[in-house]
């Protein structure tokens, strides 16, 4: 039965982005703003990468995955077109963070015929669908995006990246990244019954809730916090302990929060973070944010980055509720013996 309920689910799913592709169709304001969106002629003289979506994934989650990928590419000196169609320009002005990048000004939209014209001109394509007429073996380059399901060899899997508000936050340098962490295991990340998701149990890891109940039952002395803003030399307890959001097992929710304005300085704070799934896959934002602070991420799916992280060099890895629950996983006294490298 429950192999049926996720198939339902994932039925569910397509129905639903299904909906969202066809909508913009029936919907005038629509074509309104399809018809006053520029289309560019000719391409800049820098790195032109260009985005070919024929599936609502990428833009789905309030516009995150394609935030990520734009973002990293402009950040990279790249100019960025996306390929204009109705529902596209519908889609990617209603969400939130990719409607930021189009309002920017820093992605323009070409037309299919551009692109069939001057593929030879494109350095990058970056597409979700079978390329009508072969475009893709005409660029420089060309990457098939895979948002939901697991990594192919022929296909870049897209997990998230870091959270879009969270990527405005100033950058840390060297030497906070090697400051003395005052900051043991921190579980971070909400809960809320949406995370006990079947589609991530298709992954064969636990959900962020299973994660969560497994070091309650385990240590009954957990640190549990409401709102994080740090520590001082009066919280030394906090290096040697395990930090979980109080959360409420009857409801499935948590009410721990951490100060979006001081996420990422908290994070060059910690020495391991609990890494748990979101809702649609195991990669959530926190595991690249806190990598990119140099914590130590205590994860089940290490084997999903490329190149894989390594347990105990790079990572702590658990398989299961009784890995988890390993006195040299998550017991503090014994890191020393766990973890020889810094991420």
């Amino acid at each position: 039965m429950k192999g049926w309920k996720f198939h339902y689910k994932t039925l569910g799913h397509r129905l639903e982005n299904s909906f969202r592709k066809y909508r913009a169709y029936l919907k005038p304001h629509c074509y309104k703003q399809y018809r006053s969106v520029p289309v560019q002629i000719e391409f800049g003289t820098s790195l032109v990468s260009v985005i070919d979506l024929g599936k609502t994934e990428i833009i789905t989650d309030s516009g995150r995955y394609f935030h990520g990928l734009v973002k990293g590419l402009l950040d990279s000196g790249h100019s960025v077109y996306v390929v204009k169609k109705l529902w596209v320009v519908g889609e990617l002005y209603k969400k939130r963070f990719s409607k930021v990048l189009l309002d920017s000004g820093d992605v323009q939209f070409i037309d299919s015929k551009m692109l069939t014209e001057n593929a030879g001109q494109v350095d990058y394509l970056w597409y979700d669908v079978e390329c009508k007429q072969n475009i893709s073996g005409k660029c420089k380059s060309a990457v098939k995006l895979r948002i939901s399901g697991r990594p192919l060899d022929d296909e870049l899997w897209m997990p998230y990246q870091v959270h879009p508000d969270i990527s405005l936050l100033p950058t840390q340098d060297k030497n906070t990244l090697d400051k003395t962490r005052g900051v043991g295991v921190f579980f971070i990340g909400n809960v809320e019954p949406s995370y006990e998701s079947d589609f991530v149990k298709s992954h064969q890891v636990m959900s962020r809730i299973q994660v969560l109940e497994a070091l309650l039952d385990t240590f009954p002395n957990i640190i549990k916090y409401g709102e994080f803003d740090g520590i001082d030399d009066g919280n030394k307890q906090f290096k040697n302990g395990v930090l979980v959001p109080q959360y409420d097992a009857k409801s499935k929710k948590s009410e721990g929060r951490i100060p979006s304005d001081k996420y990422i300085d908290l994070l060059s704070g910690m020495d391991f973070v609990i890494c748990t799934p979101g809702t649609s896959m195991p990669f959530a934002h926190n595991v690249i944010e806190a990598m990119s602070q140099g914590c130590i991420p205590i994860l089940e799916y290490a084997h999903y980055f490329s190149p894989q992280l390594e347990d105990g060099l790079n990572c702590l890895s658990f398989s299961d509720k009784k890995s988890l629950k390993l006195a040299d996983l998550v017991i503090p006294s014994t890191y020393s013996k766990k973890v020889v490298a810094r991420i």
